[in-house]
């Protein structure tokens, strides 16, 4: 288990996200994180397709009282290690790797702030760990295991199209020259934040393309599957109830606007 310094990003990049950042070689893959402020711990976890610079208004605010806030990336995504094998991408695999950074950092009073697929990943975490969880906040995500398998949306079934997956993602960015339409605020990326960079990764990546760009078509992850969100639904018992101080049901993307 090793901690060692992030690679250094592009001088406009470093400008807006200047907090601090670190590499967590653990296991078999490593996590790019923000580790930033002191007092007891939020841990601010993206979903798909982002990467912790989703969260940079948010850690501002945060950082304005003393708590300490942990960013990750999630494993493919990011300056995360990208390892070329989509069957990685379970949520049971996703947990594990938020859990031991967590565990590696000794973190054991920590509110979670999950979006997207960070929703079930962190529930799952705080399942496995109710000890260390004090309250949890949920947004434009979903806990909860469907009673029946549902169809693939259209992004899904675009970013498993040979050929035409690595045109739209690999070469024309999508989506994130449309996600500010989507956040439904034109002004919430920038031109900058927009641009697909070669950015370093952390490990054994071969292509790292835009920060926000996972795997290629065959390799996107895929929705949660059914048994793994199950496993999510412990949390109820371990977080606050509803109105408690920490738990919070945002309506909207708690990156919106950044």
């Amino acid at each position: 288990m090793t901690f060692e310094p992030a690679p250094a990003l592009p001088a406009w990049l470093e400008a807006e996200f200047p907090f601090r950042r670190r590499i967590y070689r653990g296991a078999d893959h490593a996590i790019h994180f923000v580790d930033e402020g002191q007092g007891p711990a939020v841990v601010l976890q993206h979903g798909n397709p982002t990467w912790s610079f989703l969260w940079r208004k948010v850690i501002r605010r945060l950082l304005e009282h003393p708590v300490r806030v942990v960013a990750p990336d999630l494993v493919g995504l990011g300056l995360s290690d990208k390892p070329r094998d989509a069957r990685v991408h379970t949520l049971a695999f996703h947990a594990a790797q938020i859990e031991g950074l967590i565990q590696a950092l000794a973190l054991n009073r920590v509110a979670i702030v999950g979006q997207d697929w960070g929703g079930p990943i962190l529930a799952l975490v705080a399942a496995r760990n109710p000890d260390r969880v004090t309250g949890a906040m949920f947004a434009n995500t979903g806990l909860a295991a469907p009673r029946r398998a549902q169809p693939l949306s259209w992004f899904h079934r675009l970013a498993n199209l040979p050929l035409v997956s690595d045109l739209a993602f690999r070469v024309l960015g999508f989506p994130l020259p449309v996600l500010d339409r989507v956040q439904g605020d034109r002004r919430s990326i920038g031109v900058l934040q927009k641009t697909r960079l070669p950015l370093p990764a952390a490990g054994d990546t071969r292509s790292c393309g835009a920060p926000g760009a996972g795997t290629n078509g065959a390799g996107q992850p895929g929705p949660p599957q059914r048994g793994e969100l199950a496993a999510s639904r412990g949390v109820g018992a371990v977080v606050p109830r509803p109105g408690a101080p920490g738990m919070g049901n945002a309506r909207s993307d708690p990156g919106q606007g950044a």
